[in-house]
């Protein structure tokens, strides 16, 4: 039986928009955190400089959570084509 989804396709697109996406609201969120009204009085350098390592723990931890899924779905994928 051939199979539903050309999956190295599938995968290159999944791995775009989840790097595209993440990088996109990371910029948007360091832009718009210091403007927040109850950060006023916070150092900005500081503020700044905690978002930044917030970030860098938060991406590996949605890269973990987007391949556990693609796993998930590959495995569904598989049952739907047997």
């Amino acid at each position: 039986m051939k199979p539903i989804v050309n999956r190295p396709k599938m995968y290159q697109c999944l791995v775009i928009s989840l790097f595209f996406g993440t990088g996109a609201v990371s910029v948007y969120l360091f832009f718009q955190i210091p403007s927040l009204p109850f950060l006023q009085g916070i150092n900005e350098e500081a503020l700044m400089t905690v978002v930044s390592l917030a970030w860098l723990m938060i991406i590996p931890a949605w890269m973990v959570l987007f391949f556990a899924a693609i796993t998930l779905f590959e495995a569904f994928l598989r049952r739907l084509d047997s």
